[in-house]
């Protein structure tokens, strides 16, 4: 059992330290993962997971993408963003245990638990709702979906690289077709859970790309109070999912234990809050991701946490036949239209989930 990982001196708890193996099967594989313990707020352990969607443990590729790592500055090379060419494969080392292959270094472990939070991510939306369910529905998923366990990148020329995050980065190809990398930057100052193995936070990332991949109009926003809001809603929005696969209301706390990420702590959209997803100015989506995260709990408290999540999901595949984020061939987004679009795809529910929106949205002048 592992709780609070000094990164990097955790490993040897649960690694068997041992040379590869030579007789790697193909194919479905039980393989040890971190993954947290069901009940318990942010204790995980090392334990072995059926990776049914793996295809190649030896390549850590799979029907669900390939988890790849970069030698360089990826914005320095634009065009492996742009085609996906470019990667490399990671150099695992993997050993026969009793409940499945066991890692023998930590890059190793953590490309097999990027891989299995990737399919955690794709099983908890493909079960709320088919429009989700990429590997039925799109047989090109695999080749345009990239894990990167390791990669440098900046947000901005000249600026440094990123570090202490986690990001789903889409890449929209001319023909329209989305690029999918879900990437797991290097840890430099979190002592407590990595972000690339903290499940919730990888499902969070991987939510992004299902909003994206659902909703083909993501990019089409009417002005720039739109898009800010709409950024607000995707991160409470992914907030929420992270919770449904994890159990954990707090799991974003593993990682960030002084963050305002709690989403059993009721948030209400403040004057402030409202201002600056109007104007741009002192803006944080994350801030207002976490007040609709929080509403959106409570909601799943009063109707089920996956009755809620299948109502979310349904939203977000839904919003282009939604009139009220619609403006004209563009979207205009808010927190009001969000939520009357969530009480039109909840069916009977619409009444109570339209209550306990309106509670915490008045507040700031949001309604």
């Amino acid at each position: 059992m592992v709780s609070g990982y000094k990164y990097g001196t955790y490993l040897l708890a649960g690694l068997a330290l041992a040379g590869c193996s030579n007789a790697i099967p193909s194919g479905p594989v039980a393989v040890r993962v971190v993954q947290p313990i069901t009940g318990q707020r942010c204790l995980n352990r090392i334990a072995g997971a059926q990776l049914e969607t793996l295809q190649d443990l030896s390549s850590l590729s799979g029907r669900l993408g390939k988890v790849v790592m970069f030698n360089g500055d990826i914005d320095a090379n634009p065009q492996t963003l742009e085609t996906g060419a470019g990667f490399f494969s990671i150099d695992t080392q993997f050993v026969k245990g009793s409940d499945g292959y066991v890692a023998s270094d930590f890059r190793s472990l953590l490309g097999a638990s990027l891989y299995y939070a990737t399919e955690v991510g794709y099983k908890l939306h493909a079960r709320l709702n088919p429009a989700a369910d990429f590997l039925n529905n799109d047989p090109t998923f695999a080749a345009r979906s990239f894990i990167i366990a390791d990669a440098h990148r900046t947000d901005a020329p000249g600026e440094p690289h990123v570090t202490d995050n986690a990001e789903y980065y889409p890449s929209r190809k001319a023909d329209g077709t989305i690029l999918n990398y879900l990437i797991s930057y290097p840890n430099d100052e979190i002592s407590e859970m990595p972000l690339g193995l903290n499940l919730g936070i990888m499902v969070h990332e991987y939510s992004h790309l299902v909003f994206q991949n659902v909703f083909p109009d993501y990019d089409k926003v009417a002005d720039g109070a739109s898009e800010l809001a709409l950024a607000a809603i995707d991160e409470g929005l992914a907030d929420y999912f992270g919770y449904l696969a994890t159990g954990d209301p707090t799991f974003f706390l593993c990682t960030f234990p002084g963050e305002d990420r709690d989403l059993t702590r009721p948030k209400y959209l403040t004057s402030a809050i409202y201002q600056s997803m109007q104007t741009g100015q002192n803006y944080d989506s994350h801030e207002g991701g976490a007040v609709l995260a929080a509403i959106n709990y409570e909601i799943g408290q009063a109707i089920g946490p996956e009755e809620n999540g299948k109502a979310l999901s349904l939203m977000m595949s839904t919003l282009s036949s939604c009139s009220h984020v619609k403006s004209g061939s563009l979207y205009s987004f808010s927190f009001e239209g969000i939520m009357r679009c969530h009480a039109q795809a909840a069916g009977s529910r619409a009444a109570q989930i339209q209550q306990i929106y309106t509670k915490y949205l008045q507040a700031g002048g949001g309604l």
